[in-house]
């Protein structure tokens, strides 16, 4: 949160499941950053959805470049994902996905915990 305020890095790019996980530490200056940036809402579907039809006008504006989205999947993506036997573990292996899908593939990239397949779900665990 202290790299959001310091402009480090762009609010935008934090998840809301980050932002969940974060609503529920305890310390104060935390709050005040997350408020700050974040509200008190909870979910931005609305923002997800336009953002969605942003991207969408775009790929069907005219044709792709496989050679420039392998680039940005090595970038952006293969940190934690495998694709064709490149990249890492954290995440599921990308290789089989439906990717013929445009709906599916444009949910799971712009909001990638909007559906967390099994075996790869976040766990809060509070301890006294």
């Amino acid at each position: 949160m202290r790299a959001i305020d310091e402009q480090k890095i762009e609010a935008d790019n934090i998840s809301e499941e980050a932002i969940a996980g974060l609503r529920r530490h305890n310390d104060e200056e935390m709050k005040k950053i997350i408020k700050k940036y974040f509200g008190d809402k909870v979910s931005n579907k609305k923002s997800l959805f336009e953002n969605i039809e942003n991207i969408r006008s775009v790929i069907e504006s005219g044709p792709g470049n496989p050679y420039r989205g392998r680039i940005i999947y090595k970038e952006r993506c293969a940190s934690c994902h495998v694709l064709f036997h490149s990249g890492g573990k954290v995440g599921p292996d990308l290789t089989s996905y439906q990717r013929d899908d445009l709906d599916t593939m444009l949910t799971s990239i712009i909001a990638p915990n909007a559906e967390i397949r099994e075996g790869y779900e976040s766990i809060f665990i509070q301890t006294k």
